[in-house]
């Protein structure tokens, strides 16, 4: 019984980090379109880049996972994370230029 613990704990743990990544992500997309200042997102995005690395590492090296090995997975994982944030700043930088017409979604909008 103790083997089969493991391997639950083992999709708990990952998909209790996966679960938070998620999190992480949506609450980013709220706040670029709730928030006027264009940088506040990053204190929700440099989490969520990281975790969404810490995720795709893990399962790309566990023995449920893909068995990459770790110099493999390591840089796929940290590359993955970086593109993540490299959108995200792309996205922040083009909201307004591509769809300037759209209101901001705060509580003191009438255009609600």
């Amino acid at each position: 019984t103790e083997l089969v613990f493991q391997i639950i704990w083992r999709y708990f743990s990952w998909s209790n980090q996966s679960l938070a990544m998620i999190a992480l992500w949506v609450s980013t997309q709220y706040r670029i379109k709730t928030h006027k200042n264009p940088y506040a997102p990053l204190i929700t995005a440099v989490p969520a880049s990281f975790m969404t690395g810490v995720c795709l590492t893990y399962i790309l090296m566990a023995e449920e996972g893909f068995s990459v090995p770790g110099y493999t997975a390591y840089p796929i994982g940290i590359g993955f994370a970086v593109s993540h944030f490299i959108f995200f700043v792309l996205l922040i930088k083009c909201r307004d230029k591509v769809h300037p017409h759209l209101p901001m979604l705060h509580s003191g909008s009438k255009d609600l």
